[in-house]
This record gives structure tokens, sequence and C-alpha cells, in this order.
């Protein structure tokens, strides 16, 4: 026989408390006991309202969370506040085992001024752990144009010669949106010396076109 007793909560539920701003709520229902569908739906809600006073909770909950998607979740909560109280927990999901996890906790270092987050951005432009990190340092790329601090420059520099194809097209994305003249040159001579194929090589020279381009519309020397 079905049991007729109604769920402690449904996402309906969270959707109200979303909508009152009921973060204290929605933080109590990241309890791991509870269905990994209400905790997700609350942690989406509470990156949703990013609210200040929850920052110290949700990194908390964020450092033991073992769900990928609750933890998805906070990452992007937590960059978008931008409060440094959470760079700690947020530099560590940069190594998580997941890779959006990653590429959310890249997004997020990306929106803080602040010296840890561009060193670890840094670090993570050139980790060669396993054959999965050339997407680790494809994420570091793009949140370091986004970061706009030209002093990654000449690290962006040096990897237009990464080892991957497909992080390359990013580097050059990334120097273009940096805007300083020191790429230029740089960015020429990849471009010159890439085979004209067909893929993730013709993806680079487009890049790498792009960025010239937007180089050129800052007033800086194109030919």
């Amino acid at each position: 026989m079905e049991s007729s007793e109604k769920p402690p909560v449904s996402v309906a539920a969270i959707k109200k408390m979303e909508n009152l701003r009921d973060f204290v709520g929605l933080l109590e229902l990241l309890d791991p006991t509870l269905s990994v569908v209400y905790r997700r739906a609350s942690a989406k809600a509470l990156a949703s309202l990013a609210p200040a006073r929850a920052v110290p909770e949700m990194a908390a909950r964020l450092a033991v969370e073992p769900d990928r998607g609750v933890r998805q979740s906070l990452v992007r909560g937590l960059g978008r506040l931008g409060d440094d109280r959470a760079l700690p927990v947020l530099i560590q999901a940069l190594q998580d085992r997941d890779l959006e996890v990653c590429h959310e906790a890249a997004l997020a270092l990306s929106r803080f001024n602040s010296p840890a987050a561009y060193e670890a951005l840094l670090v993570a432009l050139t980790r060669k752990e396993t054959h999965e990190d050339w997407q680790i340092r494809r994420f570091a790329a793009q949140a370091l144009g986004k970061l706009g601090d030209r002093r990654a420059v000449p690290a962006l520099i040096a990897s237009l010669r990464d080892e991957s194809d497909l992080v390359k097209p990013a580097v050059a994305e990334a120097l273009g949106e940096l805007g300083d003249s020191q790429a230029i040159l740089p960015l020429k001579t990849v471009r010159h010396t890439t085979p004209h194929r067909k893929g993730a090589e013709c993806a680079t020279c487009q890049a790498i076109d792009a960025a010239l381009r937007r180089l050129a519309s800052s007033g800086l020397e194109y030919s």
C-alpha cells in the first residue's frame, strides 16, 4: 500500500521560498539527507538570489558537497557575489572532479579583483596533470580575458603554443579582450605558422584574426 504522506518539501515550495527571498529556508534544504532533486533546486535558487549574508554557509556547504549539480550552483552564486570570503573554496573548486564545476569556478574567479584569483587562474592556465586538463587550461584562458588584468598577457602569449589546438582559440580571444599591443606580433606569428586545415587549427586562425581585428579597433597596430 502506497503511503499518503506528502514529501516535506516540493519544487513549488522552493520556488515560493525564492520569491520570498527566504535564503535561510533554502540553506536548510541543502541538507544531504534530502532528495537531490530538492537540493539542486534549492542551490539553484540560492545562486539566483546570491544573498551576501549567506556567503559563509554557502562556502561551507560547497567545501563538503557531494553532488556536482549542487556544487555547480553554489559556485555560480558565490561568483555572482564576488565576496572575498568565498575565494578559498572557489579556488579549490578549480580542481573539482567535475569539469562543469571547474568551468563555473573559473568564471566565478574572473569576477574577483583579487591577487589570489589571478594567481589561481595563472596556475590553471598551465595545468597538465591529466589528459583532461586541456579543458581546465581553456577555462582559465577565458577567465583571464574576462578578468581584464594585463599582467596575464605574457602567460597567455606563451599559451599560444599550447599542445592542444582546442586551447589556442580561447587564448587568442583572451589576448584580444585584454587589448595589449605586445600580443600583436605573437598572434601574427602563430597565425602565419598554423597549418591551413579544417577543424581545430582553422578555429585557431579564426580566433587570432578576430583578436587582431579587436586590437586594431582599439587603435593598436594591425596590418
